[in-house]
């Protein structure tokens, strides 16, 4: 217990939203062959809310503690121009974010929240804020293939600089310009060149370097399922699941060993709109934590949900 308490309350978020940012980025008949593409027309404007749930169960010595975690944000996309060869430019907007976070105790403090859009903050929330304040209402471009691949992305400089000077950003390279870049890139759907029929795979691999334990490896494999009718219109079904590898640096700070996952969820896309509907995902990981002489052992389950919704749309509550 006494060992647990020695761990800042500012040390401990880290490793949370580490692992949230990890296990985020680690959820009918078919015609006889279909070919998926991201259709894009200079104008468009789409908006996302993405969505996050995390229970975590910790053993620490003799000591059990639970923590959960919501996470919702709110997208915009606003396609600026389109290549003759269907590759858009694309304006994206972070427009609101919101953490509910509740703590263990013996962490020194009660729940985190978060609104990017309060006029206030609660007491607890400057720990995440000037990370989340950084990244919000500040527009970026990527380019973005028929394809899903993401070409490019340019983040603001005012947003890379006001990155670097949080906490989490000095700290890990997940929050620098590189880390947000890639977090980015995951939430585009990338699609197979050939035509694909039912049981059609393939798959996607990010990689991530120089993170306090050394290197992260995603794996995302995605399999046709055909269609599906969801709210009056047929869509095309993606049964998606994930596996994260770590490689871990010598003198790491912190040593991660996981000791079981499992991933599985689907994949909603308009073929006849070339657009993702909508997603959902859950996964479950358990995993062994070395940090500051304590041996944490962790059981992680989150779901992630992503949809497309009218960009006038408010934004759900908590």
């Amino acid at each position: 217990m006494q060992a647990f308490r020695r761990v800042t309350l500012s040390r401990l978020a880290t490793i949370v939203a580490l692992l949230a940012v990890v296990v985020f980025t680690a959820a009918a008949s078919a015609r006889a062959e279909t070919k998926l593409r991201w259709k894009f027309k200079a104008g468009d404007k789409v908006g996302y809310e993405m969505g996050m749930e995390m229970d975590q169960d910790m053993k620490i010595g003799d000591m059990s503690v639970g923590m959960k975690m919501t996470h919702r944000m709110d997208m915009s996309w606003d396609v600026k121009d389109v290549a003759a060869d269907g590759t858009a430019t694309i304006s994206q907007t972070v427009n609101r974010v919101r953490m509910d976070m509740t703590l263990p105790p013996g962490a020194g403090a009660g729940p985190i929240k978060y609104d990017s859009k309060a006029e206030k903050q609660e007491p607890g929330a400057e720990m995440i804020a000037p990370m989340f304040d950084a990244m919000v209402g500040k527009p970026f471009t990527m380019k973005v293939t028929t394809l899903g691949e993401v070409k490019e992305v340019q983040l603001p400089k005012a947003m890379i600089e006001a990155m670097s000077k949080t906490p989490l950003g000095a700290m890990n390279p997940m929050f620098s310009e590189d880390g947000i870049k890639q977090m980015f890139k995951q939430n585009v759907l990338p699609l197979p060149e050939k035509a694909v029929a039912d049981g059609t795979t393939w798959d996607s691999t990010m990689e991530m370097k120089g993170l306090p334990f050394g290197k992260m490896v995603s794996e995302t494999h995605y399999k046709y399922a055909g269609q599906e009718e969801r709210g009056g219109k047929k869509l095309d079904k993606i049964d998606v699941s994930a596996n994260t590898k770590f490689e871990k640096a010598p003198n790491a700070e912190i040593q991660l060993d996981i000791k079981n996952q499992e991933s599985a969820g689907a994949i909603y896309f308009d073929n006849k709109a070339g657009t993702a509907v909508e997603s959902s995902q859950t996964s479950k990981m358990s995993m062994e934590v070395e940090f500051g002489g304590m041996t944490i052992e962790q059981d992680v389950t989150t779901k992630t949900t992503l949809k497309r919704v009218d960009p006038s749309k408010s934004a759900r509550e908590l």
